[in-house]
């Protein structure tokens, strides 16, 4: 499910997140693997596991029979959890404390069996750690020195951009081809750019997007088919990338209003810092 040459991870499943408490500058303990950033976390006390750093996921996501596992008490979802591809998926509503290194909090998961994820170990994953563990935080991704942290304070920055929240999933300003939208900010993405239809009309890239080869994406809804090309360019601030790497595909059957994203492959030459408190981010060399 975390294994495609577009891994489309973006995930909006129904469950509240919990408050999160001020604290000191923490480092967490943290894997960069292939493309992607794990956190080690206790939950409620049990054996550390891994768990997927993902701001496109809302709340958070916990393997279902692991949760099962901790006897963890589970309600029935008002719905499906709903994503990257077009499958009812049926979940549960939970809670738990979760530590990782010197955070703990309690936070909300949905429940769900994540079918093929695995940790930087190999062995299956047992969460996606999203909104829920992240609101209220300042959360700074340092992808060339493979750090996570979680900062006190931020000083404000001319670089700064506005954050925007899309069903709780950061969202930036950028320019596609010339073109001003909206994109997501998906550290679980194994992708530069997504491009959805409105993307493609907005930039004028329907040549580019039939030029893309097919192929199936994954996601926590299932299968969806997409095509993977290229875009002219793509700039968000003062970075611009040149003929990213670009799925062009839907945010399948999620909610998203955003035009566009951009992934863990743009995202991992750079320091990036999420400011959920301040509502900004801060994307830099």
């Amino acid at each position: 499910m975390k294994r495609l040459a577009a891994v489309l991870s973006l995930a909006v499943l129904s469950a509240c997140a919990s408050a999160p408490a001020q604290q000191a500058d923490i480092a967490l303990p943290a894997a960069f693997h292939d493309g992607m950033v794990y956190v080690q976390v206790s939950v409620n006390g049990a054996a550390p596991v891994w768990m997927d750093l993902d701001d496109g996921t809302s709340p958070s996501a916990i393997d279902l029979d692991y949760a099962r596992s901790l006897g963890l008490a589970l309600k029935p979802g008002a719905g499906s959890g709903t994503g990257i591809g077009t499958e009812r998926v049926e979940f549960f509503n939970t809670s738990a404390d979760l530590a990782a290194g010197a955070v703990s909090r309690k936070i909300d998961f949905s429940a769900s069996r994540l079918k093929g994820m695995v940790g930087p170990d190999g062995k299956p994953l047992m969460g996606v750690l999203g909104y829920s563990f992240l609101a209220g935080r300042i959360l700074v991704i340092d992808y060339p020195n493979q750090k996570v942290i979680f900062a006190a304070t931020s000083k404000p920055c001319a670089c700064d951009l506005p954050m925007g929240l899309d069903t709780n999933i950061p969202t930036v300003p950028v320019t596609i081809a010339g073109h001003r939208m909206t994109a997501l900010i998906d550290s679980g993405g194994m992708y530069d750019l997504l491009a959805t239809p409105a993307a493609v009309r907005l930039a004028g890239l329907e040549t580019w997007a039939a030029q893309g080869r097919p192929v199936t994406g994954y996601g926590y809804a299932g299968a969806q088919g997409v095509k993977i090309g290229q875009a002219p360019d793509v700039a968000v601030g003062a970075i611009r990338k040149e003929t990213p790497e670009t799925v062009y595909g839907t945010f399948g059957t999620s909610p998203l209003k955003a035009e566009a994203a951009l992934g863990a492959r743009f995202l991992e030459g750079y320091r990036v810092t999420l400011n959920y408190r301040a509502r900004t981010v801060r994307i830099e060399p």
